[in-house]
């Protein structure tokens, strides 16, 4: 797992922001880009939050969740758009569906935040940017659409947290 621990920069609120995906299926690997971006660029102290890398480790987010106040989760997503289109979705932990504990290697994240609220690991605040992929061949780098969508997606968090208690 890569990533910087900035959990005391933060008034007593712990934030974690995650970046999931397949940097091997080329646009998959939007969120663990937008990291790298965030990690290279040295943003995490202005983000005020630890800024995590988890690749396709779900296991590994699924146990580190239950330790946040608030969770951005980075994505590629496929929506009702069309790819480069970008969603934020808050969820409400009180509307998730528990999901039994079967596969974490299933893809479908709603499937993931409902084993999280099922083990009680549920964040207080949880949000969820993605991007819509253009690109899911085998093979590593983004589109060039989704790689001019990191900056915006950035900014966005910065947005998010602003704004979060």
């Amino acid at each position: 797992m890569f990533g910087l621990s900035m959990e005391d920069t933060r008034d007593e609120i712990k934030v974690l922001v995650a970046g999931v995906g397949n940097v091997l299926k080329r646009d998959d690997g939007f969120g663990p880009a937008v990291v790298e971006t965030i990690l290279n660029k040295r943003l995490e102290k202005e983000i005020k939050a630890d800024v995590m890398d988890f690749g396709q480790r779900l296991y590994d987010l699924l146990l580190r969740m239950k330790d946040y106040d608030v969770v951005v989760l980075v994505d590629a997503i496929e929506g009702e758009g069309k790819p480069g289109d970008i969603y934020i979705i808050e969820i409400d932990p009180s509307e998730v569906e528990e999901s039994e504990l079967t596969n974490l290697h299933d893809p479908d994240l709603r499937k993931f935040i409902g084993i999280a609220k099922a083990l009680n690991f549920m964040p207080k605040k949880l949000y969820v940017i993605g991007c819509h992929p253009e690109d899911l061949s085998d093979g590593v780098g983004l589109s060039q659409r989704l790689f001019k969508k990191i900056d915006v997606v950035i900014d966005m968090i910065h947005d998010i947290l602003a704004h979060s208690p």
